[in-house]
């Protein structure tokens, strides 16, 4: 189980998420609009180094990055979006998570800083129950 959580004000589109299992697919309806509108995104393959694991998920563009970077450095209210590319520290941990996964069968587990997300789905698939919490809206979404 994943759960989303930020620690910062909410988008200025108020977005607002149906809660439960049965709002998981107008969940993704409404995330997948919101996305467009604010962030260009293309599908990204990631491979753990050791667990060898390969991952698909989406990233900013290569545009879509400078747009962020650029806007947080005019405005100093806006997190810089380094949380919009894969760090290797989070690919280590991946692996790190996958070899013991049998310590977190069925238990919590809280990335803070979870950017991309690499991290949480490998303890996702390690079957552990997972809280996310990121600064940026978008990082969550993603």
């Amino acid at each position: 189980m994943l759960r989303v959580q930020t620690p910062c004000p909410p988008s200025p589109t108020g977005l607002r998420l149906p809660l439960g299992a049965r709002g998981a697919s107008r969940r993704l309806e409404l995330l997948d609009a919101w996305l467009a509108g604010e962030v260009d995104v293309r599908q990204a393959v990631v491979t753990l180094p050791q667990a060898r694991r390969t991952y698909r998920i989406s990233v900013p563009t290569d545009a879509a990055r400078e747009r962020l970077f650029a806007a947080a450095k005019a405005d100093p209210t806006i997190v810089a979006p380094h949380w919009s590319r894969v760090w290797a520290s989070g690919m280590a941990l991946a692996d790190v998570v996958l070899a013991r996964r049998a310590e977190l069968r069925g238990r919590t587990v809280l990335e803070l800083g979870s950017g991309l997300g690499v991290t949480a789905t490998a303890a996702l698939e390690a079957g552990a129950h997972v809280h996310t919490m990121d600064c940026s809206p978008l990082a969550l979404a993603l």
